[in-house]
C-alpha cells in the first residue's frame, strides 16, 4: 500500500523506513515508488532484512535518485551480491556523501566492488 501512495508524493525530501522487516518483496516494491521521487535526499532502510535479491531491485531504481546525499542500508544481509548491485548504481548517484552500510556481510569481493564504484 505504501510503495503505491509514495509516487505521488514528489517533493519528499526525506523516508524512514527503519526496522520494518519488509525482507526482499517490500524492497522490490519500494524500488518501483522511488524513480518517482526525484526529490528524495535521504533514504533509511535499515534493518530491514532485503537480502540480496531486495539490494537488486533496489539497485536498479537508485540511479533516477540522482539527488540523494544520504543512503543508509545497514542491516538488510544482502552480502557481496548485494554491494556489486549497489556498486553498479552508485556512479550514477552524484550527490551522495553518506552511504551507510553497516553490518551486511560484504566481504572482500563486496568492498572490492563499492572501492572501485566509489571516487
Amino acid at each position: 500500500a505504501l510503495a503505491v501512495a509514495l509516487p505521488s508524493m514528489t517533493n519528499l525530501t526525506m523516508l524512514s523506513l527503519q526496522r520494518n522487516d519488509f525482507g526482499p518483496e517490500g524492497a522490490n516494491a519500494l524500488a518501483g515508488a522511488l524513480s518517482s521521487m526525484p526529490n528524495l535526499k535521504n533514504l533509511d532502510l535499515q534493518w530491514n532484512g532485503i537480502g540480496p535479491e531486495g539490494e537488486r531491485a533496489l539497485a536498479v531504481a537508485l540511479p533516477s535518485m540522482t539527488n540523494l546525499t544520504m543512503l543508509s542500508l545497514q542491516r538488510n544481509d544482502f552480502g557481496p551480491e548485494g554491494a556489486n548491485a549497489l556498486a553498479g548504481a552508485l556512479s550514477s548517484m552524484p550527490n551522495l556523501k553518506n552511504l551507510d552500510l553497516q553490518w551486511n556481510g560484504i566481504g572482500p569481493e563486496g568492498e572490492r566492488a563499492l572501492a572501485v564504484a566509489l571516487p
